[in-house]
């Protein structure tokens, strides 16, 4: 024998009618046995039961999908907000890259300007030290 199945599908025994016979059935039939009286066609009593409790169950999936909604469209603006958010982290990244190339070659110009002021800067204490000796004449 079935035992008691309620407290398998309590919103099924909570959105059952007490006053349907079908219900009646559908409740009778979670606790165990149904008990039928005898005038009462068993195969028409267990379709009864049965179909109400597809449009039981239909309606329980109704209200489920109903309640999800709200949920996932906040989930699936949450993943286009990501998704916006990883974007814009790639296009920050790009602009970094480019800056550091910029830096890269803005740096090398800058030495290489560096190297050439300070060739020039030796090149003219090369001929203030070669006025200097001729001038006082060598004294090494």
């Amino acid at each position: 024998m079935r035992g008691d199945l309620r407290h398998r599908y309590p919103l099924l025994v909570k959105m059952a009618d007490s006053s349907q016979p079908a219900d009646k059935l559908l409740i009778r039939s979670l606790q165990g046995v149904p008990k039928v009286p005898v005038k009462v066609d068993i195969e028409d009593s267990l379709r009864a039961v049965e179909q109400r409790f597809e449009q039981l169950a239909q309606q329980l999936k109704e209200e489920f999908e109903m309640a999800m909604r709200p949920i996932r469209d906040e989930l699936n603006d949450a993943k286009q907000q990501l998704n916006d958010a990883k974007q814009q982290l790639n296009g920050a990244k790009q602009q970094i890259k480019g800056l550091n190339q910029k830096q890269e070659k803005l740096g090398e110009k800058h030495q290489e300007q560096i190297i050439i002021v300070h060739t020039e800067k030796k090149k003219e204490l090369q001929k203030i030290i070669e006025k200097v000796r001729r001038g006082r004449g060598d004294m090494n």
